[in-house]
């Protein structure tokens, strides 16, 4: 009977021993199963911080970019809200002389005064009983002082124009016309060189309304005396 005991315990033993193996041997796949998943977990968890911060830095950057363009656009020239029969002149500067502008026709402009080389002037206007836009250009002798105009009809048949004359010495003089009020398309451009100072009026693409820009430059052909030429009457 001891025997017999004795052998049943012992098969009970490897039964057990056997069973605790197996059971081991099982569990060991769950264990690194569970650990790959919480990993997978922790990485997937990271991502949305990542993306979230990585659309910080776009908003961020796209609002300075944003900010920067609309600065850029508010100093081109005048912030008005002019209709779009208004017009709007430009005069710059691309001479050695520091010529005056005056504007003495408009509703809003922008960079009146002495105009150093590269220095632009802008004025618009509209809704006027005379030129939308009215000025004048005074430079020192030699050099002849010029007025000039921009504006837009009223009658859709005719187109803007700018216009530049010679100031007159005496009041009851007629103007002489440098460059006439003819009608412009969009990149058409008018000369007048007086042989110390070459002016173009260039019809530009339309922004506040109907724009010309009025460039100063040295003469193509020097005068041979010094002295300006006359416009024609």
């Amino acid at each position: 009977d001891s025997t017999a005991l004795f052998e049943r315990g012992s098969t009970m033993r490897v039964l057990m021993f056997a069973m605790t193996a197996l059971l081991c041997v099982s569990c060991a796949p769950q264990d690194r199963q569970a650990a790959a998943l919480s990993s997978d977990d922790s990485s997937a968890s990271a991502l949305p911080n990542s993306s979230a911060q990585s659309q910080e830095d776009v908003d961020s950057g796209g609002g300075s970019t944003s900010g920067a363009s609309q600065e850029q656009a508010q100093t081109d020239g005048p912030a008005l809200a002019a209709p779009s029969d208004s017009t709007t002149m430009c005069i710059e500067n691309l001479s050695s002389v520091a010529p005056v502008v005056t504007f003495t026709s408009y509703k809003e402009q922008l960079g009146e005064g002495s105009l150093k080389y590269r220095a632009r002037a802008c004025a618009t206007g509209y809704d006027t009983r005379k030129s939308h836009v009215l000025g004048r250009i005074e430079v020192p002798a030699p050099y002849a002082s010029l007025d000039f105009s921009a504006d837009t009809p009223s009658l859709p048949f005719y187109k803007p124009y700018g216009a530049l004359w010679q100031v007159r010495d005496k009041q009851d003089e007629p103007p002489a016309r440098c460059i006439g009020p003819d009608g412009y398309s969009v990149g058409d451009r008018r000369i007048w060189d007086d042989g110390l100072l070459q002016y173009v009026i260039e019809r530009q693409p339309n922004g506040v309304g109907n724009v010309f820009l009025l460039t100063i430059r040295a003469s193509a052909k020097p005068s041979a005396d010094g002295t300006p030429a006359k416009c024609p009457k």
